[in-house]
C-alpha cells in the first residue's frame, strides 16, 4: 500500500504543477486578448499616441532566408548549440545544453504594410519575438550552418565543445496579408510610423492573417486551457477520493498513471500552441 500512496502523491504533485501552469497560461491569454481588443482600427483620423490595429499586405522587398534559402518577405533566425557536460556532484551522468548563440533577422529592410489606401511602417525593437503564425523550419547539423551570405558572424561563436547545432528559421511569405497592433509614433503624408507601446496592457503584435482569425485562435487556446484545467481537477478528485470508492489498489494506480499521462500530453499541446 505504501507504493500506491507514493504513486498517488507523485501524480497529485504533477497535476498541481500543471494546474498552476495552466491557470497562469489562461491568465496570460486573457490579458493579451483584453489588451488587443482596446485597439482602434487605423484610419486617416487616427492621431499620434493612439493604439491601433491595421490589416494590409506586407510590401517589403522579397528576400532569401538563410540555410533553407526560402524566398520570403521577412525571415528570422535562431541558432542553438547542443553539447553535453557531466552533472555536478553528487549527481551522476550527463546533461544536455541548448543555449541560443545567435539571433538574426531581415530587419534591415523597412517592415511596411499597405492596404492600397494607407501605409504603415513598423519600428518595433524586435520583430522576431512579436510575429505570430509564421512559417517555421528547424534544421539540425553537426557542423556550423553556412549563413555568412545573409548574417555577419564572428568565427569565435562556433566553439569546439559544441557537438551539433539546431537552426530555426521563421519566415513570412512575400506579399502576405498581416494584421499589426502598435502605437502611432509619427504621422506623415506617406503613412504612419508604428512602434512599441511599452505597456503590457497594449501589446505590439504582428499576426500572419486577419484580426478575426487571430481572435478565433485565442478563443480556441482559451477553451483548450479550460478543458485542461477541468481534466486536472477531475484527476485530483479521483486520486483524493480513493478509499471511498470501489477501486482496488491496482486499478487506482493504473487510473492515476493514465490521468497523469493524459494531463501531461494536453499540457504539451497547449505549450506548443502558445509558441506558434
Amino acid at each position: 500500500m505504501g507504493f500506491v500512496y507514493a504513486v498517488a502523491a507523485l501524480c497529485s504533485f504533477l497535476m498541481l504543477y500543471l494546474l498552476i501552469k495552466s491557470l497562469a497560461g489562461l491568465k496570460t491569454i486573457s490579458k493579451t486578448k483584453k489588451g488587443l481588443s482596446k485597439a482602434e482600427q487605423l484610419s486617416e483620423q487616427s492621431s499620434i499616441g493612439d493604439y491601433i490595429y491595421f490589416y494590409g499586405r506586407l510590401s517589403t522587398p522579397p528576400t532569401k532566408a538563410p540555410i533553407n534559402k526560402k524566398t520570403c518577405g521577412y525571415w528570422g533566425l535562431i541558432i542553438k548549440a547542443v553539447f553535453t557536460t557531466r552533472r555536478k556532484k553528487p549527481n551522476k551522468g550527463l546533461q544536455t545544453h541548448r543555449p541560443a548563440i545567435l539571433k538574426a533577422s531581415s530587419e534591415d529592410f523597412p517592415f511596411m504594410v499597405s492596404n492600397g489606401v494607407m501605409c504603415a511602417q513598423m519600428t518595433f525593437r524586435s520583430h522576431l519575438g512579436l510575429i505570430v503564425n509564421s512559417d517555421k523550419d528547424t534544421v539540425k547539423s553537426n557542423s556550423p550552418p553556412k549563413i555568412e551570405e545573409q548574417v555577419s558572424v564572428k568565427p569565435e561563436i562556433w566553439k569546439a565543445k559544441y557537438q551539433s547545432y539546431e537552426s530555426t528559421i521563421f519566415s513570412l511569405p512575400k506579399n502576405c496579408q498581416l494584421t499589426i497592433w502598435g502605437k502611432i509614433l509619427k504621422k506623415t503624408n506617406s503613412g504612419f510610423l508604428l512602434g512599441d507601446t511599452k505597456e503590457s496592457t497594449k501589446p505590439p503584435l504582428i499576426f500572419n492573417g486577419t484580426r478575426g482569425e487571430f481572435l478565433s485562435k485565442m478563443a480556441n487556446q482559451t477553451k483548450l486551457t479550460i478543458l485542461l484545467v477541468f481534466l486536472i481537477l477531475g484527476g485530483l478528485v479521483a486520486i483524493w477520493g480513493w478509499g471511498r470508492t470501489a477501486f482496488e489498489a491496482g486499478q487506482f494506480v493504473t487510473l492515476s498513471v493514465v490521468i497523469a499521462a493524459s494531463v501531461f500530453i494536453f499540457g504539451q499541446y497547449i505549450k506548443s500552441l502558445a509558441k506558434k
